[in-house]
């Protein structure tokens, strides 16, 4: 009886593994979207004296517009294209995803990394 219960656990642990390690190969659930921790979209105005980005994100389920504006400090972390950057690497039209907090309204970034397009969902 011993034998059956540690067999049928070992079977177990490895059919979850498995399917966790699929999961991951094909890219498994995105983490939910909270727009207090990220945000982003395409770069349609950049201010260098105030540190900020304005972008515009569209909804491709609902095609649904918003606007956010990202602002930056000296904490603030750049990378463009896989490379560490600064904020005068960025130019209008540059898509981008920032992560950071939201306080008062305004979203402050920790990091401001630029996005590839990726494919519609299906």
């Amino acid at each position: 009886m011993k034998r059956f219960v540690v067999g049928t656990m070992l079977v177990a642990l490895v059919l979850l593994t498995s399917s966790a390690i699929l999961s991951a190969q094909e890219g498994g659930q995105r983490p939910a979207f909270d727009p207090n921790k990220m945000t982003g979209g395409e770069i349609k105005s950049i201010d260098a004296t105030a540190l900020t980005f304005a972008v515009e994100r569209v909804n491709r389920r609902t095609g649904e517009t918003t606007q956010d504006t990202i602002y930056c400090n000296d904490k603030t972390a750049f990378e463009k294209d896989g490379a560490a950057a600064k904020f005068a690497d960025f130019k209008v039209g540059d898509r981008v995803r920032a992560s950071g907090d939201r306080k008062d309204g305004k979203f402050w970034a920790e990091k401001v990394s630029t996005m590839q397009m990726r494919a519609p969902r299906q």
